[in-house]
C-alpha cells in the first residue's frame, strides 16, 4: 500500500475481522488501523499481527477499509483447527511442471507437492513479470488444486512462477529463491495491405507491411500467399521491428497473405485482385443480334474496350458501344453485335481490354457459337380423326439464320395401329423460299397415338411431335363367376372413349346357348372423350430453385375436366396429382385443367438438389363409362362353358365384348373299359379327370369290385385337382369276370367310371404222370395244354430234367385256342450212369405275353441190375473132380429181367484151376431187349497142391 497524503499519522486503511455468523451487528473481533508511518516504502509488502479468539469451523470476514476510497474489500475465511498434539514440524515440499520457452496466452501452470507428516493443507502460488521487473506477486493465495490458468499475461513478456505448501500441522514451506517454472507469452505479428484492391494485371501491386509486437529488430518473417506473386518469400525486421514486401497477380480473386516467425503468433492480411467478366448470348434468328455483358468483379473499376474476331464467311457489324466504363456504382454494362452468313456453325470471339497502368492491362475473351439452323413445326400439333377417316397436319421446315439445304424427314408412330405418310420427305429451304412444307396424313384404328417427325440435314437434327386421336371407343366386360344351373349374374361393362370419341353407343347381348338369357342395363350409353398429353423436357435442370416451365401440348380434350399427369424423374416419379414425395417442394403443381382441343399449359416445378435428366414422355387421360350385363341360366342348362357377347354400335363403328359363362362340373373316364388278363398278372387302365365349365376343384377317388373276392385293385393316386389322371391296377387271384367301379367325388358332385376285368388261365398235363425207364432206355409221354375261361395264346414248353437224362418235345410251343387245347409228345432218355432211383420232375408251360408259368408233375423211375458168384470168394477141392460156379443177375428197382445162372466145370486132374473163365455172356431178357451182360472184376486165386491132395494147397 502507498499513500501520498502528507502526514505520518494519516490513516491509510483499517483491517477488521468480523464474525461472519452475526453480520447484522457486525461483531468486530479484531481491528487494526494502519498509518502512513507504518509503511517503510511504497509498493512493498507490510506485515502486521493481531490476535482474536476463533472457533473451529467458524466463518469470519476479513475486511480492509481503504481510506479515501469508495469500496471495502472483504475476504471470507474459515478457521481450521490444528492438532495441538501433533509432533509434525517438517514443512512439505513442492514441484512445478516445466513450461515451454514460449507459450500462447493464457498459460496453464501445474504443480505438485508431498508431506510426510500430516499432509498438505493448501498451496500458494506467486508470479513475477521479469519484463516489467515487478518482483514476486501473489497469484493464487490458497488452493488445493494442482493447476491454474494464468490469464493476465502480456504478449512478449517473460513470466516466472513459484509455489509453496502449508501442511495440516501449520508448517509453511519456505519460498524458493529461484523460479520453479518460466515462459514467455508469444508475441503477435500485425499485418496490413495498401492498397487492398489491385487490378489483376500482373503488374499493379500492393505493399504488405509486417510489425512485431515486441518491436524487435532482426527477426526473419516468412511470407506465403494462396494467390498472386510475392516480391520475396521472407523479410527481416529493421529498427522498430517491421518489414515490407509487395504482391501482384494476373489472376483475379482474393489473396490471403500469411506471415510466420518462430515464437510469434501467425499474422494474415488480404488483397483483392479485381477484374472484369465478359459474356455473350447468341440469338438463333436470322441476322441475329448477340448481347455482350461486361461486369465488375472484386471491386474492379475502369474502361473496357470491346473488339470482335470472326471467320471470313461471316459478316459482323461493329460492337455497339465499343467501350464500357465500370465504376463503384456502375458495376455492369452491355453491348450488341450482329452477324450474318451462309448456313453452318461459327465461333465469334469477343475480346475486352482495360488499361490499368502505363504498361499493364487486363484482357478477357469470350467465344459465341452462332448456328445457321432450321426448325420443324407441325400445324396442328394434335389431330382428331373419326374412325375410318384420314386426318392431316402441315409440317413446316423453316430456315434459321440463313440456313439452306436439304432436310430428310422420317416418321415413328407409338403405339402401333396408326398409318401415316408424308408428301415431301426431302424439303429444301432456300434464301428464296425459306419455309418448305410437307403434308402428314394419318388414318388407323381407334386410339391415341404419338407421331414423331424426325429430321436431319447431316449436321443438325430436330424432332417434332403430332398427337393423333382416332375417335373410337372400347368395350370390356368383367368376368362372370362360376354358376350353378338356374343361377343369375350381374357383370359390369366398361365403355371407354379414345381419340376424342363422342357419341351414343347401343348395346345388344347374345348367348351361345338358348337356355341362357342376358340383357344390358342401360342399353344405351353416351360417351365423352378423355385426352392425351405430351410434354417435352429434354434438357438438364439444376436443382434447389424454382425453375423450368415446360410447355405441355394436350390433345383430345373434353369439357374442362381435371386430368392427372405424371413427371418422370431420374431416381423417382413425381405424381402431379398426388402429395409430393419426400425431398420435393410442396408447391409442385398437381393438376392440369384441359379446356380445348389444343392447350399450352405452363407447369412450374421445384426440384431438390443435384441434376435430373428429363426426356419426352407421353401420357393418356381417359374417362370410362359403364353399363351392366345381367343374365340367368336355366335349371336345364348343362354344365359347360358358354359365350355371352355384347355388341356395341355407334353409327358406323361396332365393337363386341364376349364373356365366358361357366357352369362347372367334371367327368371321369377309363382308358380301357374291358381288359382280359390272367391269374396273378397285373393289368392297368388310366382313369382321366376332365373339367367341364371351368371346374377347378379337387376330386377324391375311391374304388369297389364286384364280386369282391378273386381280384385285388388299387389306384396310383386318390386325389386330383382340376384335371389329371390316376392309374387303376388290378391283379386276379381266380378266374372269372369282375366289374371294378371308380367313384369321383367333389362336394355334392359325384361321377363314376367302370372297368370289366376278364381273368383267364390255362392248364398243363402230362400222360402218364409216372414212368419207369431202365438205364440206357427211353420212354415217350403226351403233354397237353388246355384253355381255361376262354384263354388263348402261345405256351412255350420246358422240362425240369434229371442230371443224367435228356428230353425232347414234338414241338416247342403249343397254340391254345379260346376254349380249346393243344398237345405234343415228350421223349425222356435215361443215361447209363443214372442211379436206380425215383426222380420228381415237372413239365412247364410259359406265356411270355403275361409272364406266367404253369406246371405238370412227372415222376421218373430208373432201374438197374448187379451180379454175384454163388460160391465163396475162395474154395478148395478135396476129392471132388468137378467144381460148378454160377453167375446170377439180380433185379434192382424193378429192372425188367429174371435170375439166370450159367454153370462151368472142370476136373481135378488138371492140377490147377483154369484162369481163362469166359467173362462175356449173351443173355436174352424177357422184355425182348437184348443186351450184353458184362462180368467184371472176377478175382481167381490158385495154389499148387499135390495129388493125392493132402488138404493143403
Amino acid at each position: 500500500m502507498e499513500d501520498t497524503t502528507s502526514g505520518l499519522n494519516m490513516r491509510v486503511a483499517t483491517v477488521t475481522i468480523n464474525d461472519g455468523r452475526d453480520r447484522t451487528h457486525e461483531n468486530v473481533l479484531f481491528s487494526y488501523s494502519m498509518n502512513r508511518r507504518d509503511f517503510n516504502s511504497g509498493n512493498t509488502y507490510q506485515n502486521f499481527e493481531g490476535q482474536f479468539r476463533a472457533t473451529t469451523g467458524g466463518a469470519y470476514e476479513w475486511r480492509t477499509w481503504f481510506t479515501n476510497a469508495a469500496y471495502i474489500r472483504i475476504h471470507y475465511v474459515t478457521v481450521r483447527s490444528l492438532d495441538p498434539t501433533s509432533t509434525d514440524t517438517t514443512p512439505p515440499t513442492t514441484l512445478m511442471t516445466a513450461l515451454p520457452t514460449a507459450s500462447p496466452s493464457p498459460v496453464t501452470v501445474s504443480w505438485s507437492g508431498s508431506d510426510s507428516g500430516t499432509g498438505i493443507w493448501y498451496f500458494e502460488i506467486q508470479v513475477a513479470d521479469n519484463t516489467l521487473g515487478t518482483g514476486w506477486q501473489p497469484w493464487i493465495p490458497a488452493t488445493s488444486s494442482l493447476s491454474g490458468i494464468y490469464t493476465n499475461g502480456i504478449p512478449c513478456h517473460a513470466y516466472q512462477f513459484r509455489v509453496r505448501a502449508v501442511d495440516n500441522a501449520g508448517n509453511p514451506q519456505d519460498w524458493a529463491n529461484a523460479a520453479q517454472a518460466s515462459t514467455t507469452i508469444s508475441c503477435g505479428l500485425t499485418m496490413s495491405a495498401a492498397p487492398s484492391i489491385v487490378p489483376a494485371d500482373g503488374v499493379s501491386s500492393s505493399t504488405i507491411s509486417i510489425q512485431t509486437q515486441d518491436n524487435v529488430q532482426g527477426r526473419v518473417i516468412s511470407l506465403s500467399t494462396n494467390l498472386g506473386t510475392l516480391s520475396a518469400s521472407s523479410c527481416t525486421t529493421g529498427s522498430g521491428g517491421s518489414c515490407t514486401a509487395t504482391i501482384n497477380s494476373n489472376t483475379s480473386g482474393v489473396a490471403t497473405i500469411t506471415a510466420t516467425s518462430s515464437s510469434y503468433v501467425t499474422g494474415t492480411t488480404m488483397v483483392s485482385f479485381s477484374y472484369f467478366t465478359i459474356s455473350a448470348v447468341a440469338s438463333t434468328g436470322q441476322f441475329g443480334g448477340e448481347t455482350i455483358t461486361v461486369g465488375a468483379s472484386n471491386g474492379f473499376t475502369g474502361t473496357i474496350t470491346l473488339t470482335d474476331t470472326f471467320p471470313p464467311a461471316l459478316t459482323c457489324s461493329s460492337i455497339t458501344p465499343s467501350t464500357i466504363t465500370l465504376t463503384t456504382s456502375t458495376t455492369s454494362g452491355t453491348a450488341s453485335l450482329s452477324c450474318t452468313g451462309p448456313p453452318g456453325y461459327y465461333t465469334v470471339t469477343i475480346t475486352g481490354t482495360s488499361t490499368t497502368g502505363p504498361s499493364s492491362s487486363i484482357t478477357r475473351s469470350y467465344p459465341i457459337s452462332i448456328t445457321m439452323d432450321y426448325s420443324i413445326t407441325p400445324s396442328p400439333t394434335a389431330l382428331g380423326i373419326p374412325f375410318g377417316s384420314t386426318g392431316s397436319s402441315t409440317i413446316s421446315v423453316s430456315s434459321i439464320a440463313g440456313f439452306t439445304g436439304t432436310v430428310s424427314l422420317g416418321l415413328t408412330i407409338t403405339p402401333p395401329g396408326l398409318s401415316c405418310f408424308l408428301t415431301n420427305v426431302s424439303p429444301s429451304p432456300s434464301s428464296a423460299n425459306p419455309t418448305v412444307t410437307s403434308l402428314l396424313s394419318c388414318h388407323g384404328y381407334g386410339g391415341d397415338y404419338l407421331v414423331s417427325i424426325s429430321s436431319n440435314n447431316g449436321s443438325a437434327s430436330h424432332t417434332a411431335y403430332v398427337i393423333v386421336g382416332v375417335s373410337d371407343f372400347s368395350i370390356t366386360t368383367a368376368p362372370v363367376p362360376p354358376l350353378t344351373p338356374g343361377a343369375s349374374w350381374n357383370s359390369s361393362i366398361t365403355l371407354t372413349p379414345v381419340g376424342g370419341f363422342t357419341g351414343t353407343v347401343n348395346l345388344i347381348p347374345t348367348s351361345s346357348n338358348f337356355s341362357i338369357t342376358a340383357n344390358n342395363n342401360p342399353g344405351t350409353v353416351s360417351l365423352f372423350p378423355g385426352g392425351a398429353g405430351l410434354y417435352d423436357a429434354s434438357q438438364w435442370v439444376a436443382g434447389s430453385s424454382s425453375c423450368c416451365s415446360f410447355p405441355i401440348v394436350l390433345g383430345s380434350t373434353g369439357n374442362g375436366y381435371i386430368y392427372a399427369a405424371t413427371f418422370a424423374l431420374l431416381g423417382g416419379t413425381v405424381y402431379l396429382n398426388r402429395p409430393a414425395p419426400p425431398g420435393l417442394s410442396s408447391n409442385v403443381v398437381r393438376t392440369i385443367t384441359i379446356h380445348h382441343l389444343i392447350s399450352y399449359v405452363q407447369i412450374s416445378m421445384q426440384f431438390p438438389t443435384s441434376f435430373f435428366t428429363f426426356g419426352v414422355f407421353w401420357e393418356y387421360f381417359y374417362f370410362s363409362y359403364g353399363s351392366s350385363l345381367m343374365g340367368t341360366t336355366s335349371t336345364t342348362t348343362q354344365p359347360g362353358s358358354y359365350l355371352v357377347t355384347t355388341t356395341a354400335t355407334s353409327s358406323m363403328v361396332t365393337h363386341t365384348s364376349t364373356v365366358l359363362v361357366n357352369i362347372p362340373d367334371f367327368k371321369i373316364t377309363a382308358g380301357q373299359t374291358s381288359i382280359s388278363t390272367v391269374v396273378s398278372a397285373t393289368a392297368s387302365s388310366t382313369i382321366t379327370l376332365t373339367p367341364i365349365g371351368g371346374f377347378t376343384g379337387t376330386v377324391n377317388l375311391a374304388l369297389s369290385t364286384s364280386p369282391p373276392a378273386g381280384i385285388l385293385c388299387w389306384l396310383s393316386t386318390t386325389s386330383i385337382t382340376a384335371s389329371g389322371t390316376s392309374v387303376l391296377n388290378c391283379s386276379g387271384t381266380a378266374v372269372g369276370a369282375y366289374n371294378v367301379t371308380v367313384t369321383g367325388t367333389s362336394g355334392s358332385m359325384t361321377h363314376f367310371a367302370s372297368v370289366t376285368y376278364n381273368v383267364r388261365d390255362f392248364s398243363i398235363t402230362v400222360t402218364p404222370m409216372a414212368v419207369t425207364i431202365p438205364d440206357g432206355r427211353s420212354a415217350t409221354l403226351t403233354v397237353q395244354a388246355t384253355s381255361v375261361n376262354g384263354y388263348s395264346g402261345t405256351v412255350s414248353l420246358g422240362w425240369t430234367s434229371v442230371y443224367c437224362a435228356t428230353s425232347s418235345f414234338g414241338k416247342s410251343a403249343l397254340q391254345i385256342p379260346s376254349g380249346g387245347l393243344d398237345s405234343t409228345s415228350l421223349t425222356v432218355t435215361m443215361g447209363p450212369n443214372c442211379l436206380a432211383n425215383q426222380y420228381g420232375t415237372s413239365v412247364t408251360g410259359y406265356d411270355s405275353s403275361f409272364g406266367i408259368v404253369r406246371y405238370a408233375n412227372l415222376n421218373v423211375n430208373s432201374s438197374d441190375f448187379f451180379i454175384s458168384t454163388q460160391n465163396l470168394l475162395t474154395f478148395g477141392i478135396a476129392g471132388t473132380t468137378t467144381l460148378n460156379y454160377n453167375v446170377t443177375y439180380y433185379n434192382n428197382n424193378n429192372y425188367p429181367g429174371s435170375i439166370l445162372t450159367q454153370t462151368s466145370s472142370f476136373g481135378a486132374n488138371n492140377c490147377c484151376l483154369s484162369t481163362s473163365v469166359p467173362t462175356i455172356f449173351s443173355i436174352t431178357k424177357p422184355d425182348g431187349n437184348s443186351a450184353p451182360g458184362l462180368i467184371t472184376n472176377i478175382n481167381v486165386q490158385k495154389q499148387s497142391f499135390f495129388y493125392p491132395w493132402n488138404g493143403q494147397g
